[in-house]
């Protein structure tokens, strides 16, 4: 796209360059003739590739914007989730340490009947 642009751009500039050869002063530019429309078909056409450009870019700011409210959500919910798994394992810890030493051994099998992976 962009080389096709500045090829556009070259191609006007030798086109108005070589209809007259008094572009050198501003009296000779102003009375250049425009032959045949090429050059305000020219810039018409860039006028056209920059609006589609132009309309490509909002579309992609759209697009970005509803991507990026995605991964806020998505990152509300993750952290909701890590403090949910926060506050049980404090909750678990807190409530084994509360039961005394001498009941440890039926702790364990608490724990390991609670935490099975075939409960799950």
């Amino acid at each position: 796209m962009q080389q096709t642009i500045c090829f556009l751009l070259v191609c006007g500039f030798v086109y108005t360059k070589a209809t007259d050869k008094n572009l050198d002063t501003a009296d000779g530019a102003l009375k250049t003739p425009v032959a045949d429309g090429s050059l305000r078909y020219l810039l018409e056409m860039l006028l056209v590739k920059f609006d589609a450009m132009d309309r490509k870019l909002l579309e992609l700011q759209v697009e970005v914007t509803e991507h990026q409210k995605e991964v806020a959500r998505n990152i509300s919910v993750l952290q909701d989730r890590s403090l949910a798994i926060l506050n049980l394992d404090q909750l678990r810890e807190k409530l084994f340490n509360q039961i005394p030493k001498q009941n440890h051994s039926s702790c364990e099998a608490l724990e390991r009947t609670l935490f099975s992976p075939d409960r799950r």
